[in-house]
């Protein structure tokens, strides 16, 4: 459900002019913790799609995208993330 609610991506207000933030964009040293063991099976709608595959970015590069109208810009940010999982009951 928070991937498909929540803001991951920020995005340009172009009727403000300034950056939307999202959820990732933290201060330098912050420590982000995803728990997976929380998920359960559902639908992700494409905004959801896209909140996972910016969060793998910043787990693998420490980037985020921000989009504008015509582009996208990745931008660094200064977050280490630690990632909780646990194998399926069969699987252990």
């Amino acid at each position: 459900e928070a991937l498909n609610s929540e803001r991951f991506i920020a995005r340009k207000d172009y009727d403000r002019n300034r950056i939307q933030p999202s959820a990732l964009q933290v201060g330098g040293g912050t420590i982000i913790i995803f728990d997976e063991t929380s998920m359960h099976e559902g639908q992700l709608t494409t905004g959801g799609v896209r909140s996972l595959q910016t969060a793998q970015e910043l787990v693998r590069s420490q980037q985020i995208p921000v989009e504008f109208d015509y582009f996208s810009m990745k931008m660094p940010v200064d977050a280490a993330s630690i990632v909780l999982s646990s194998a399926p009951p069969n699987q252990r």
